[in-house]
């Protein structure tokens, strides 16, 4: 598996995949990328890592409280109205599928501000602290090898 940390650290509540990312790189056993806003300028890593699932974690608005977390398709993501970044994450992660055949989901939160300045909300934080350790579980019960980390 592959964690991708996608989102704008300088909007708030926008910046939660980066920051779930920071805190895994090194971490757990997946290789990790911390892409902020511009996955696409990682296509060439995720694709030399060969994960078989992409694992996109992202704000989204989810029409839901702030700090909800969803899994969801890339058949989802047309429903939930996500995207502050250059490339859309449905047409980003098509993209990668049509290169190569990779699982694709989203774990999305649902943030409670996108204004501009640093840091998470408190139900933010909380909902990326409850994802870093469900994704330190998951990886300790793994029998995934480490992948060297893309700088």
């Amino acid at each position: 598996m592959l964690v991708l940390g996608v989102g704008n650290p300088l909007r708030g509540d926008d910046g939660v995949g980066a920051h779930v990312a920071q805190r895994l790189v090194g971490k757990i056993s997946f290789t990790v990328i911390c892409c902020e806003a511009t996955p696409e300028n990682f296509v060439g890593p995720i694709l030399e890592a060969k994960p078989d699932t992409i694992l996109m974690v992202d704000a989204a608005e989810l029409h839901a409280a702030p700090g909800t977390i969803r899994l969801l398709s890339t058949d989802d993501l047309s429903e939930a109205g996500i995207s502050t970044h250059n490339m859309s994450p449905t047409g980003f992660l098509r993209f990668i599928n049509w290169q190569r055949e990779i699982g694709c989901l989203v774990l999305a939160v649902e943030p409670a501000s996108r204004a501009l300045g640093e840091g998470l909300s408190p139900v933010v934080a909380r909902a990326a602290e409850e994802i870093v350790r469900a994704l330190k579980e998951l990886a300790a019960a793994s029998p995934e090898v480490r992948h060297p980390r893309p700088q």
